[in-house]
C-alpha cells in the first residue's frame, strides 16, 4: 500500500512539473495569436500590448520598423493588412523570463495597396515583461516555396 501511494505521489509531481514546463510554451503560443488576431481584426490597442516598448523588427524586404511604426502601419488606414494566418509547426525555447519561437507562417496580406499571399520564416524573441509576455524583437524572411 505505501508503495502505490508513493508512486502515486511521484506520478502526481511528474505531472505537474511536465505542465510547469508546458505552460510558458503555451503562453508564448498565446501571445503569438493574440498578436496576428490584433492584426487580423486591427485592434491596435490589442496589438500594441503585445509588442514591447523596444522592440526591433526586420521585414522580409530588409527595413525595420519600431512600435509606434508598427501600430500605425498594420492600424486602420496604414499602409499593411494581414488578412489571415497560419502557423506551421512552431518550435518554442524559455530561457527564465526570455523566450524564443521560429517556424513557418502562411501569410494572406495587403501590402502597399496589393493582395498578397506568402509563406514567412521568422525568427522571435519574447519577454516577459509588466505580467505578459511582449514581442522583443523580429527577423522574417520570405520562404522559399
Amino acid at each position: 500500500m505505501k508503495t502505490l501511494r508513493v508512486g502515486f505521489w511521484i506520478a502526481l509531481i511528474s505531472m505537474c512539473q511536465l505542465r510547469a514546463n508546458a505552460a510558458p510554451k503555451d503562453d508564448i503560443l498565446a501571445a503569438i495569436n493574440t498578436r496576428y488576431n490584433a492584426m487580423v481584426t486591427q485592434n491596435m490597442s490589442v496589438y500594441a500590448s503585445t509588442l514591447a516598448d523596444n522592440i526591433t523588427l526586420y521585414s522580409p524586404i530588409g527595413t525595420t520598423s519600431s512600435k509606434s511604426e508598427l501600430i500605425v502601419q498594420m492600424g486602420p488606414g496604414g499602409t499593411d493588412r494581414i488578412l489571415s494566418y497560419e502557423l506551421i509547426n512552431p518550435v518554442i525555447h524559455i530561457y527564465g523570463n526570455t523566450a524564443t519561437a521560429n517556424g513557418l507562417v502562411n501569410v494572406n496580406a495587403i501590402s502597399q495597396g496589393k493582395k498578397i499571399s506568402t509563406q514567412a520564416r521568422y525568427l522571435d524573441v519574447w519577454t516577459y515583461q509588466d505580467g505578459r509576455w511582449q514581442l522583443l524583437a523580429r527577423q522574417a524572411g520570405t520562404a522559399k516555396q
